[in-house]
């Protein structure tokens, strides 16, 4: 049989796209014997193991089935994948392959029933999604996002957000496992991470690791202990004390270091491409002074459904020796150094906001509509990706969308996804509405 030139472009993703939305001539299924086909329900997407579409209900021919579906660019594909020898797929009722070059059978030695379907896609729907999948731009469907309601928009950036959500609880859940089950390190983690933006995220990480919140949390009480073990961990206290102060950190951390057995990161923190509020230095001691102020941390900010006092909470100095200091032994103009608002914004936006969703979800179920609720009072970041949406025009008024954009552009534009997402979905739709759908 000749190959249909769009067979070389051709992807099985498109086809399961197809199958499950319709977007066939309906009046055309028939199968390879010439049996009409009618889809009663297409199944349901199995994204594991075993058939791609389960529990489907057909009328083949006269006969009603129920049963799973198997979906192959070409029919001898079901041998490539070596379905033939796999039980798993004997409860299949029908093959569908975009070019039938074989009958397939099951273990039992049972032809399964083949229906061919690249003449009766709509011609529309496949152009559609050749020039989404072809586009240079990052966003597939540049010039077309405005095509979505808006109504089913604002729900999809709610979703979206939710995924974040859970995306970022699959991360915390390892660090329970790595804390031993301790919200509080948790929570240590996360702030010592985005304490360290916008580029010492990584070190500031290591920092929890080679510092764990069990040594930690010893020495909530004492300001001074929490910069030497913080200072010393970073690799930011010089070898020689240019100052009374810095002799003392130096001191305290050879100790305490002994003491935990405590190590330094591999590499210390970068001061280039920052300003100065955000030098590591700075960051650390805010983050010691939060601590030191509030050793009850984890207790204050998440047990209690009220939100409103996390900025006050998060809103932190440092100890009176970095109000004249952005280095040790280096004086500058005296100045209060305080976590402005969009600092908490942010801090709020990337750790408060999934902690509270994690920690929730792991003794029950979140409450998803107050976090979102919570996403929506907070300013909108700002960043590259976040400015390909606004330059289509997408709305973006608040820390939601923020958070929505950088979900959908990095598991959903970037990796092709555009049949999952609603607005590649009603690009298509209308495609296939075109085509006579």
């Amino acid at each position: 049989m000749e190959t249909d030139n769009r067979f070389i472009n051709m992807d099985e993703q498109f086809l399961y796209y197809v199958w499950q939305q319709g977007l066939m001539d309906k009046k055309r299924l028939r199968t390879i014997n010439g049996e009409s086909v009618e889809v009663i329900h297409p199944g349901r997407r199995n994204e594991g193991s075993g058939p791609d579409f389960r529990d489907a209900r057909l009328r083949i021919g006269d006969k009603l089935w129920a049963g799973h579906v198997e979906i192959h660019l070409r029919s001898s594909d079901w041998f490539a994948h070596h379905h033939e020898t796999d039980p798993a797929y004997d409860p299949v009722i029908l093959h569908v392959v975009y070019e039938y070059d074989m009958p397939v059978f099951n273990t039992r030695n049972v032809e399964i029933p083949a229906l061919e379907i690249r003449e009766v896609i709509y011609p529309g729907v496949y152009d559609a999604y050749r020039r989404l999948h072809l586009s240079a731009h990052p966003l597939r469907c540049h010039g077309q996002t405005g095509l979505l309601p808006a109504e089913q928009r604002d729900l999809w950036i709610e979703k979206l957000f939710v995924e974040r959500l859970r995306e970022k609880t699959e991360y915390f859940s390892r660090l329970l496992d790595r804390s031993l089950q301790d919200w509080e390190g948790v929570l240590y983690t996360m702030l010592l991470r985005y304490f360290g933006m916008p580029v010492n995220t990584e070190v500031f990480e290591q920092i929890a690791q080679r510092l764990p919140f069990s040594v930690f949390r010893k020495y909530l009480d004492n300001l001074t202990r929490l910069e030497a073990l913080l200072f010393g961990t970073a690799r930011l206290l010089p070898p020689q004390a240019p100052d009374a102060y810095t002799r003392t950190l130096l001191d305290e951390y050879a100790f305490l270091a002994a003491k935990h057995r405590l190590k330094a990161v591999d590499k210390a923190p970068v001061f280039g491409r920052m300003r100065p509020q955000n030098f590591p230095t700075v960051r650390l001691a805010q983050l010691a002074k939060l601590y030191h102020d509030h050793p009850r941390l984890f207790t204050e900010l998440f047990h209690s459904r009220e939100d409103f006092h996390w900025p006050v909470i998060l809103r932190t100095a440092t100890s009176p020796y970095w109000e004249t200091r952005y280095r040790p032994g280096q004086t500058s103009a005296k100045r209060r150094k305080t976590t402005g608002k969009n600092f908490i914004e942010k801090l709020i936006i990337n750790v408060l906001i999934p902690v509270q969703f994690a920690y929730e979800q792991h003794y029950g179920e979140p409450d998803a509509d107050r976090l979102i609720d919570m996403a929506r009072r907070l300013a909108p970041e700002h960043n590259r990706i976040t400015r390909l949406f606004e330059k289509e025009g997408l709305p973006h008024p608040d820390a939601l969308h923020s958070q929505a954009y950088l979900r959908l552009f990095k598991h959903y534009c970037t990796q092709n996804r555009c049949t999952s997402c609603p607005f590649g979905h009603h690009i298509l739709r209308s495609a296939g509405d075109n085509s006579g759908v």
